[in-house]
């Protein structure tokens, strides 16, 4: 089918919360997860309590790295691409420290599928959302992984700038999922924060 957009991914979710009727929802996302979430947050806010945008980036550039992403995903399967996203995902230590973990996330990798690999990156290269920030008015927390080079510190404090009255953390020597490499530092601020909103 046609390309994924965010906004596209964010109606399925808000679709998914009104018709299990449990809104307004926590609504914490990791990478595109927070994608989807800042669209939720800005467009839904009636279904939103909180958000936590968790190792995510309101844009991501570029075009062209998308795009190369997208034809190694065409010729070769998501298996071309395993390298260098599990290099990007995870700090060196780690990969070392943790082969289970690795290997978990390297099969739901494989797992996705080259079609909705190739719809979920077309909706990240073209998103832009760095001006609907404004529109969040709900509790936000920025969890940052300070080694991410996906979604990069910088692109956090973007959030965090653009968001009124956001709150963030950074977690060190974690990279894009701080959640599996710190998940004690990870779920203590998330709790933390969401015994603040309850």
């Amino acid at each position: 089918g046609a390309p994924y957009t965010i906004e596209l991914l964010a109606q399925d979710a808000a679709a998914l919360i009104e018709h299990l009727g449990t809104g307004p929802v926590h609504f914490l996302g990791l990478s595109m997860g927070g994608m989807i979430a800042q669209r939720l947050g800005a467009d839904r806010p009636d279904l939103i309590r909180s958000l936590v945008l968790c190792n995510t980036a309101s844009e991501m550039p570029t075009v062209e790295m998308w795009n190369d992403r997208i034809a190694n995903a065409q010729a070769n399967g998501v298996e071309g691409l395993l390298p260098g996203t599990i290099r990007r995902w995870f700090t060196a230590g780690f990969i070392d420290r943790s082969p289970a973990a690795v290997g978990f996330v390297e099969g739901m990798i494989r797992d996705t599928g080259s079609p909705g690999y190739i719809g979920c990156a077309s909706a990240v290269r073209d998103m832009s959302q760095t001006g609907i920030l404004h529109k969040i008015d709900c509790p936000t927390l920025v969890v940052i992984g300070a080694e991410d080079p996906a979604c990069t510190p910088a692109q956090g404090e973007v959030l965090h700038e653009n968001i009124t009255g956001s709150r963030k953390i950074v977690l060190e020597d974690a990279a894009h999922l701080s959640n599996i490499e710190k998940p004690a530092e990870f779920n203590a601020a998330v709790l933390e924060f969401l015994r603040g909103v309850a």
